[in-house]
């Protein structure tokens, strides 16, 4: 006998048109050959020289390894997410180990190490650093997490406020729920500043640091 296990999750539903208009989009096909071939060309023009690049040339080296790695997250991020709606959907689950596979093959994509404490915030709606127990909370539909300069924002259940982080001000950049993905209003929002997400949202700031006296 077939037992199916109710989870909770089962009418969530992401907006994800602002990424790729499906499963068959070919632009995946057209961002991961882009990505293969930016990436091959990124290894065999930097690597083992590091060390010999000007300021100018290490700059350079940066932002082309960050377009590279912006144009396969966009697909990365896609394909998990439009499984986890459907984890029985076959095609879904092949496309997101796919792609996995050549995150961990290429050396341009991949990090060279874990996390460390502190490189990632995992971020409670309420205010605060998830803590363990949040993680088994049930009924669950939000989460946030900061990496970096930005804050992602994910709710799944009703429309829900949250509170970001302290520090900031936040940028708001991305708005799944928009029609072409930009904000409603990119005005900057203090650390602290009380939000609401409606359904099925993802948002995208950015945190303005202050340049170092």
């Amino acid at each position: 006998m077939t037992t199916t296990e109710i989870t909770g999750a089962e009418e969530v539903v992401w907006d994800l048109s602002d990424l790729y208009s499906g499963g068959d989009d070919p632009r995946i096909e057209q961002d991961v050959a882009t990505t293969e071939t930016a990436a091959a060309a990124f290894r065999e023009r930097y690597y083992g020289r590091v060390a010999e690049l000007s300021a100018a040339d290490l700059r350079e080296a940066i932002e082309e390894r960050e377009r590279i790695e912006s144009t396969f997250t966009r697909a990365i991020y896609y394909a998990h997410l439009r499984f986890s709606t459907d984890m029985n959907d076959s095609p879904r689950g092949a496309l997101v180990a796919r792609l996995t596979e050549i995150r961990r093959s290429s050396m341009t994509l991949h990090r060279d190490r874990f996390y460390r404490e502190g490189d990632v915030t995992w971020w409670h709606f309420s205010g605060r650093p998830m803590g363990v127990g949040d993680w088994h909370a049930h009924g669950t539909r939000s989460l946030g997490l900061l990496v970096g300069e930005w804050l992602i924002l994910l709710q799944s259940g009703d429309a829900a406020p949250c509170t970001l982080p302290p520090g900031g001000p936040f940028v708001p950049t991305i708005d799944s729920t928009r029609d072409d993905g930009t904000p409603a209003s990119s005005r900057p929002l203090p650390g602290g500043t009380t939000i609401t997400l409606p359904t099925g949202a993802l948002l995208l700031l950015r945190r303005d640091v202050p340049p170092a006296q």
